[in-house]
């Protein structure tokens, strides 16, 4: 057995012992351990035979007192230490000094079997260093939630609206109320539906789409309150056909940056664009140039809608910085609102309860409908971000001072909630793929 591979092995069985060791293999003559004491053996130590005091002055076998006992048990006392093999080539009977300064590949971990947690994952042994000293692999669960969920008693809940896990898991709702925005309320927020025990938006809802228990089939997806076939979907994202940002369709399939008005308030949450249908085709290259009566999301196309927090990187990895196209003066906003201060709140946000308000100005939070202090998004415009938003890189600034008179905002604290868009020029919403 090679001298690394004992060393290792004695770093399971103890690794003060195991520190020792290593410090011998460097070079030193010896060290202590309370009461025991390693040393090197040579070739004029006692041994149980003449072959093994040789090859010990050679490999300098790292060992506990009474040599002869420790080979006892690893051959017999009686012939010279094996080398364990070498790039998966048994090298037979070759003693470890001829294979000084190779480097054994392979190191079985006979009596330090690997513990296999409940997802039947375990870690390749070998290469000396496996399972972090033999040690068992971290445990691990079989559940991935998607974006916007999160792990509660081994199912996936989604903390805003989940009536059995509101705001935090376990935490449930009394009877006949529902969650709103992590939240027991008798009523949904503004813009929500409530459908049984839960609060839905009907438009993008695969499950409750266009109405409660609306579900559409496996596969679809719910854009605008209806069931679309992915097939079919908009490969522009921008509802009057062009893209002014993220432009290159082939690289950013599924995140556009699209130009255009609005008159109906709101971002976060955003009127939801089924029910301006004659919006269908708004932007600066559309039919609704001047946005008279339409909403935010009508500037996404059929399958899209305005990027929500935590879907921009999972778009463009980068986010912002992804691209270089943005144009000068321009500011694409994205669903996304704070608690203050250019601080935006995330559906990954942790942090819950009071000190999550619209002026604490404080990171990490749950997103919410009651977070509509400023609104995010990219471009040349805006307050630059010093805080990570989901790799957005500007701020609306309190009541869209940052931007230009065409966005505007009535109220410091609401400007997701109250923002309109009075032309095609500056900017627009930036649409995420469903």
């Amino acid at each position: 057995m090679g001298t690394l591979q004992r060393a290792v092995r004695l770093q399971v069985a103890s690794p003060v012992l195991a520190a020792c060791a290593v410090a011998l293999l460097g070079g030193g003559a010896g060290c202590s351990v309370g009461q025991t004491i390693l040393r090197r053996v040579d070739a004029t130590a006692t041994d149980s035979t003449a072959a093994d005091a040789t090859a010990d002055a050679a490999r300098k076998d790292v060992v506990a007192p009474g040599d002869a006992g420790f080979d006892a048990g690893m051959d017999g006392g009686t012939a010279p230490d094996v080398m364990e093999p070498d790039a998966s080539v048994n090298d037979g009977t070759t003693a470890d000094a001829t294979d000084l300064g190779a480097i054994d590949v392979v190191a079985p971990d006979v009596g330090f079997p690997d513990v296999v947690e409940p997802d039947g994952f375990v870690v390749p042994d070998g290469f000396f260093m496996p399972d972090g000293f033999f040690m068992p692999d971290a445990p691990t669960s079989d559940v991935a939630c998607p974006l916007g969920r999160v792990l509660c008693g081994g199912a996936c809940a989604d903390l805003t609206s989940d009536s059995l896990h509101c705001g935090t898991c376990g935490v449930a709702c009394p009877t006949d109320f529902v969650c709103a925005n992590g939240l027991c309320a008798s009523t949904c927020s503004s813009g929500a539906t409530r459908c049984g025990t839960q609060c839905v938006t009907l438009g993008d809802d695969p499950a409750n789409c266009g109405g409660c228990g609306e579900a559409c089939a496996p596969g679809d997806i719910c854009a605008s309150g209806r069931c679309v076939t992915l097939a079919t979907v908009d490969p522009i994202g921008c509802a009057d056909g062009t893209r002014e940002a993220f432009r290159d369709a082939t690289a950013f399939p599924h995140i556009a940056a699209c130009a255009g008005a609005w008159s109906l308030p709101g971002i976060f949450p955003a009127i939801p664009a089924e029910s301006v249908a004659a919006c269908a085709t708004s932007g600066n290259d559309g039919t609704s140039t001047s946005g008279t009566g339409c909403a935010s999301s009508n500037l996404c196309a059929r399958g899209w809608h305005i990027c929500a927090g935590g879907e921009v990187r999972a778009r463009a990895v980068e986010g912002c910085s992804s691209t270089t196209d943005i144009p000068p003066n321009t500011f694409f906003a994205a669903a996304v609102s704070g608690t203050g201060c250019n601080v935006c709140a995330l559906p990954t946000g942790t942090l819950t309860g009071a000190t999550c308000g619209p002026t604490t100005c404080l990171e990490g939070c749950l997103a919410n409908g009651t977070l509509n202090n400023d609104f995010f998004g990219c471009g040349t415009l805006g307050t630059p971000l010093t805080t990570d938003c989901d790799g957005l890189d500007r701020a609306s600034g309190n009541n869209c001072t940052a931007l230009t008179t065409t966005w505007q905002c009535n109220g410091e604290t609401m400007e997701s909630r109250t923002v309109t868009k009075s032309g095609a020029a500056n900017g627009g919403v930036l649409c995420c793929r469903e």
